[in-house]
């Protein structure tokens, strides 16, 4: 019975040992992606294992110009989605997020859509773009109106570090 104690207790060891010596793993940070909304922390969740709460797109559009969609979604409590739309990515710098066709912000809250306008502006900052690893970074801001009342909504402090797929 002794002998159980001792391989057991070295078990315990070696386990603990293996998993202090595991680096970090390279794709833990490929879908990081947070901002606070109307103040509130935010960030995406799916209680479905199978569904990647966010999701990065990238395509050549037809007149040529690299487009990159960003939506996280939250299924937690109420269906939410917070996203953007750069419809020209060129480089590191500042995108404005005004309306659509161009660049746009979007929060989805339980089927009320909000959307960038005219007057309800935001920023897209890319700190780092990689189009070889398709890879991006950066942080946002925006102020978006709903589509069916005055209504707004406030996205602050938004971060984004992923790897985005190529259509």
């Amino acid at each position: 019975m002794k002998n159980k104690y001792v391989e057991l207790k070295w078990f315990f060891i070696a386990l603990i040992l293996s998993l202090c010596a595991c680096s970090p793993d390279d794709d833990a940070h490929e879908k990081e992606f947070r901002c606070k909304v109307n103040g509130q922390k935010w960030s995406p969740f799916s209680d479905d294992f199978k569904f990647n709460p966010v999701d990065g797109q990238s395509q050549i559009t037809t007149s040529g110009k690299r487009a990159l969609l960003l939506v996280g979604y939250n299924s937690k409590n109420e269906t939410q989605n917070v996203g953007f739309l750069i419809s020209d990515l060129v480089n590191e710098k500042d995108y404005p997020l005004s309306q659509e066709p161009n660049s746009y912000g979007l929060v989805e809250i339980n089927e009320t859509v909000y959307r960038t306008d005219d007057i309800n502006k935001g920023i897209v900052s890319i700190h780092s773009l990689d189009t070889v690893n398709h890879k991006v970074s950066g942080t946002f801001t925006f102020k978006a109106k709903s589509l069916t009342s005055n209504s707004t909504v406030n996205v602050s402090e938004g971060y984004f570090d992923i790897t985005y797929k190529v259509y």
